[in-house]
């Protein structure tokens, strides 16, 4: 599982994200992280709670770069952690911090990428914040 962040939006949201992929039974080894974040971040108690969440959560695969949020940059160092994974049976879970997959609706999916029926899935953004920015239970 590969997962987009900014440092400055990160702590909150990020401990959700761990929390559904190892739900979902994604193993903290098999989690990458991909975090932004900008200068002033890098000496703040928001930048230490960020870190602190990712150790906690057991994941030790994270890039961090630092400077203004570039979506092509991001891809770059996402596809620097897609060239990691040697195993041909990996299933690749690309999001944002606030893109959760969700397991029920991918499990029909399993079959049909064991099958080789498909070798990607392009999946839709469902909002988990509530009127107000409130996060959804």
């Amino acid at each position: 599982m590969i997962v987009g962040a900014e440092h400055s939006a990160a702590p909150a949201l990020l401990t959700q994200q761990l929390c559904h992929a190892i739900q979902m039974g994604i193993t903290p080894d098999k989690i990458h992280l991909v975090l932004n974040r900008r200068r002033e971040d890098a000496s703040s108690r928001l930048y230490d709670r960020t870190k602190t969440v990712i150790e906690d959560a057991g994941v030790s695969e994270f890039t961090d770069w630092e400077g203004k949020f570039d979506p092509n940059r991001k891809m770059e160092y996402s596809y620097k952690a897609l060239e990691a994974i040697t195993s041909h049976d990996s299933i690749i879970f690309h999001t944002d911090l606030d893109e959760f997959p969700n397991r029920q609706a991918l499990a029909v999916l399993y079959t049909e990428i064991e099958d080789d029926i498909c070798d990607a899935v392009q999946g839709t953004w469902v909002d988990r914040l509530a009127e107000g920015g409130k996060l959804d239970e």
